[in-house]
């Protein structure tokens, strides 16, 4: 086709394109109208379905703030909640506080309490209830509306939240106060990934009452009508950064909150502060309220009838409680959700079960754990190591595990061997034939200048790391002089890659064996001061409490760092967490056999796979008294064992203070023994064997080692049920007011009460809570009835007594807690006055390693013991409760305390078995009866057999009491 003819064919489609015909036109101009009138019609459809949703939004707001005035608090009926948290660091930047408080729309007053704030909350600001969308017995659904309260000083004050309260079951109720999600709000914003739902719910023990303006609510407990949680006396506010709610508390009489620098069980409630941050903070040297290694946002508080319940804040932002004389209670978070776990006891022991079978129970630890743990750290190679260990051998010093510090590895870099310590391997092998155990301390930061397989396999396969923000670059620290990667716990890839460098380091290559490990640095720690990190809204909030540094990234990498799941602002409280889980996972699936992990670092949930080490003390008294109480405390918030080194880190050891220390250690959950730098210049181990406290030390580790068979039946009950193992003596004895400032004693479980003395010249005087008690060694008998009795302190004795009521459980000393298992079972009986000589306790025995032998039918044996009185006889009623693991082990001694006189006659098993009386031994002055069946009984009474009755005749008159 030529050029020509081409140009005249699209100049007539043009023209067709141009004049169309009539028709054609029509139909066009009317298809445009009915475009218009579509877009018109959406748009009206749009407009009407905004105003029906938002205008009477606007409407109800408008009323509602024409209706709220603000009110000040008066302190008597209402608490004065501080509005200027920050105080000390508005006076660093100059500002007036008068001139702050009013530009924060507060109250200004300088009359009040004592040490009570000058700038306050107005307490009818907050929320109102706008809208119930879910209403049934076990959940209640609230969307929120904010009043025309002032925009809160950290800004970005959210305007709807959703409150939804769930009864989970009869005793554990769950409220959880979120922002609403909408077209503005798309993203969720970080709250813990919780498994807690809904159980078993029958009757429940609580009833929830609310208010709609403002909004406010009330727990109550339904058998005695106590509030046990109570929000309408102060506002409830929520900002993007800053979170506060307070609630009335049912007494004065408040435990817990953690980790933080302590001197009393009981908290001080006159406008103190307590604030919850992971850090690097040790307890030497520290503070009162100084926040340290961990994050415990949850407390129990003892009503006025004795009642208790248990409160937790799921929040691993930093955040605060503070406390006034009311007495309330405020909650305050820099970020989060509030998500609140309410657990009603109604006993504190009841309450503390229901928290850790919300959270997860306690494994039960390796027996080896329960003896004492030798750390050995800054040693140049493994002969100190070997050469300490023989000298413990030849001082026939008992102990049962060797903790390794960082030394073992090139400059403590994960997953290296140091040469200096290459044979450590074979001291592993030597000990577990002592039947000794192995720990290593190591640092879960990889060294990123070291061509390792963990290394090199992470940054060139996957991104296994902390990233920076808006980069895909890894995060770099500086730890211990080198700088390092932090692995993301967060993400399944990454426990995955965690498990099997594990099993590669430790396993496939044999580099060393183990039987636990220590974590060290379990919070990402960055030694670099000098670094600087983007500012934004993450490393410099519109708001910080006092107690954090400036910037809060100091000593941490930057909080704005990546996580696949969230930022490091909102992971760094619970940072050791997931590793910690991680780790345990890694562990069961290539060790078979029960392991020990063990941190400073911790979270709510954390003690169900590790245990806990308190970090360094001072030896001064001050610190030891701080130590008895973590140590004490841990245990309400779900590890059942802890404990610090006895005689502290630092500073010149006092014979005095070392020899309680000694004592106080012995009888924790945990026992350690802390020795540095080489043997020759390791100055506590001279201490120890001079001044007469070696031999403090060698009584009470074999103390200890006797006791084995009742705290291993703790730690039974603590992985069964989640009961503490110690605990203070309030929480046994809560309607006794007088108990709950004892500070130097506690329950080993609620049988064995331990007073130890935390000030220069030892114990002089023990409290008695009411009711029967013995001295563990000898039978004396005291009555208690809540007062100070004085106390005979020896130096080579820890104090001890028996409640009456109680039978326990002991064995042999020997040169390990394995050792002295495989002896005899020794039977102490403490008889019940008041309740006609009744006594009753639990003995439980397993095969000490293997894992979840509690349940497993063939690998454990729980026994019970249940004393009565049938006339003038005495009878012990032995019966096994489950199991069928074969102990090989017979009972040699029985002591029962409490009698008048000497029994006239005693049978095993009804007349099978008659034993010669007149072999028995009775102490007329304690009023102790003692009964060697070794000696007096023709064969062995065996723990494996499935029956056994005891029975004596008189010794029931009234005893001699000497009242406390």
């Amino acid at each position: 086709m030529a050029d020509s003819d081409i140009r005249t064919e699209q100049k007539e489609v043009e023209t067709n394109l141009i004049n169309k015909d009539p028709k054609q036109k029509k139909n066009s101009k009317t298809s445009q109208k009915n475009i218009i009138f579509f877009i018109v019609a959406i748009s009206v459809f749009i407009i009407i379905v905004f105003l029906a949703i938002f205008l009477p939004l606007i409407l109800v707001k408008k009323k509602v703030d024409r209706m709220i005035k603000p009110l000040c608090p008066d302190g008597k009926k209402q608490p004065r909640i501080d509005c200027l948290p920050d105080k000390n660091n508005l006076l660093n930047s100059g500002q007036s506080l008068e001139s702050a408080c009013r530009q924060r729309k507060c109250c200004w007053s300088t009359g009040g309490d004592v040490g009570g704030p000058s700038c306050f909350f107005h307490y009818n600001y907050g929320f109102r209830n706008f809208k119930t969308k879910e209403s049934s017995f076990a959940t209640q659904w609230y969307e929120l509306l904010r009043t025309n309260s002032p925009d809160s000083f950290a800004r970005s004050d959210i305007a709807n939240l959703e409150v939804k309260i769930e009864m989970h079951t009869d005793n554990r109720l769950r409220i959880r106060i979120y922002p609403r999600r909408n077209f503005k709000n798309k993203l969720q914003r970080w709250e813990i990934p919780s498994g807690a739902k809904g159980e078993h719910l029958f009757k429940p023990e609580y009833r929830i009452e609310y208010s709609d303006l403002p909004f406010s609510f009330k727990v109550i407990r339904n058998k005695t009508g106590q509030v046990i949680f109570d929000t309408h006396e102060s506002p409830l506010v929520f900002s993007n950064q800053f979170l506060q709610i307070t609630t009335k508390l049912s007494s004065p009489y408040i435990f817990g909150i953690g980790e933080n620098s302590k001197e009393h069980f009981i908290h001080d409630l006159n406008y103190k502060s307590w604030p919850l941050f992971a850090s690097q903070n040790h307890p030497y040297n520290s503070m009162e309220n100084q926040n340290l290694y961990s994050q415990f946002p949850a407390y129990l508080n003892i009503e006025p009838d004795g009642n208790s319940h248990m409160v937790v804040f799921y929040n691993s932002n930093p955040s605060e409680f503070y406390l006034t004389p009311f007495p309330s209670l405020t909650f305050r978070s820099m970020g989060g959700i509030f998500d609140i776990y309410i657990f009603s006891g109604p006993t504190p022991v009841q309450a503390i079960e229901q928290y850790q079978q919300t959270f997860g129970l306690p494994k039960l630890p390796p027996y080896w754990s329960l003896g004492p743990q030798i750390s050995v750290k800054k040693f140049k190679n493994e002969e100190h190591i070997n050469q300490l260990i023989s000298n413990l051998k030849n001082s026939k010093l008992g102990f049962d595990s060797i903790l390794v510090g960082l030394e073992h590895m090139i400059n403590a870099t994960m997953f290296t061997q140091n040469y200096d310590f290459i044979n450590l391997k074979t001291i592993v092998e030597k000990l577990r034939s002592e039947n000794r155990a192995t720990i290593l301390q190591l640092v879960p930061a990889i060294g990123n200048n070291t061509p390792n397989y963990p290394f090199s396999e992470g940054i060139s396969l996957e991104k296994y790391w902390i990233m920076e923000n808006f980069f895909s670059l890894s995060v770099i620290g500086q730890l211990l002089g080198r700088h390092v990667l932090y692995p993301d716990f967060t993400m399944e890839k990454t426990r995955q890659w965690w498990k099997d460098a594990l099993q590669r380091h430790f396993v496939t290559n044999e580099k060393v064996k183990f039987d636990g490990i220590y974590f060290d640095y379990l919070t990402p720690y960055d030694e670099n001061i000098n670094k600087t990190c983007p500012n934004n809204k993450w490393n410099n909030p519109p708001y910080k409490f006092d107690f954090i540094s400036n910037p809060i990234y100091n000593a941490t990498i930057c909080m704005d760092s990546r996580y696949e799941i969230s930022k490091h602002y909102n992971i760094h409280g619970i940072y050791s967490h997931y590793v910690i889980d991680a780790t345990a996972a890694a562990l069961d699936s290539f060790i078979h056999n029960r392991t020990l992990i063990m941190s400073r670092h911790a979270f709510i949930g954390t003690g169900q796979h590790s245990i806990k080490w308190l970090g360094e003390f001072n030896s001064q008294w001050d610190d030891f008294r701080k130590s008895i109480i973590s140590t004490v405390e841990m245990s309400m918030f779900g590890f059942s064992m802890a404990g610090a080194d006895l005689c502290g880190n630092h500073g010149e050891f006092d014979s005095d203070l070392c020899s309680e220390w000694i004592k106080a250690s012995s009888m924790s959950p945990l026992m350690r023994i802390s020795f540095e730098s080489g043997l020759e210049e390791d100055e506590k181990f001279k201490i120890l064997t001079k001044n007469g406290l070696f031999d403090v030390l060698n009584s009470s580790i074999c103390l200890r080692y006797s006791l084995l068979p009742y705290f291993y039946t703790q730690f039974y009950k603590a992985a069964a049920y989640g009961t503490p193992v110690v605990r203070p003596i309030a929480f046994e004895y809560p309607i006794d007011t007088r108990s709950y400032k004892i500070d130097n004693q506690w329950m080993w479980g609620d049988k064995l009460m331990v007073s130890i003395g935390t000030n220069q010249g030892g114990l002089s005087s023990i409290f008695f809570p009411k009711g029967d008690w013995y001295d563990y060694y000898r039978g004396f008998y005291t009555e208690g009835n809540g007062e100070m009795a004085g106390a005979i302190s020896r130096r080579n004795e820890t104090n001890l007594h028996i409640r009456g009521g109680s039978v326990i459980f002991t064995q042999d000393c020997m040169e390990t807690a394995t050792d002295s298992k495989y002896t005899y079972i020794d039977i102490r009986i403490a008889l019940n006055i008041s309740d006609n000589y009744t006594a009753s306790g639990e003995l439980y025995i397993d095969d000490s390693s293997k894992k979840n032998t509690p349940k497993k039918e063939n690998y454990h044996r729980l026994i019970s013991f249940k004393v009565y009185r049938e006339e003038n006889d005495g009878i012990i009623e032995v019966r096994k409760v489950s199991g069928r693991f074969a102990t090989r082990l017979s009972y040699r001694d029985i002591k029962i305390y409490g009698l008048k006189s000497k029994p006239t006659r005693i049978t095993v098993n009804e007349n099978s078995q008659a034993i010669d009386g007149s072999k028995c031994v009775w102490d007329d002055y304690n009023q102790a009866y003692h009964v060697n069946l070794q000696t007096e009984v023709k064969r062995k009474v065996l723990l494996d057999t499935e029956y056994l009755n005891f029975r004596w005749t008189g010794g029931f008159d009234a005893i001699k009491k000497q009242k406390s």
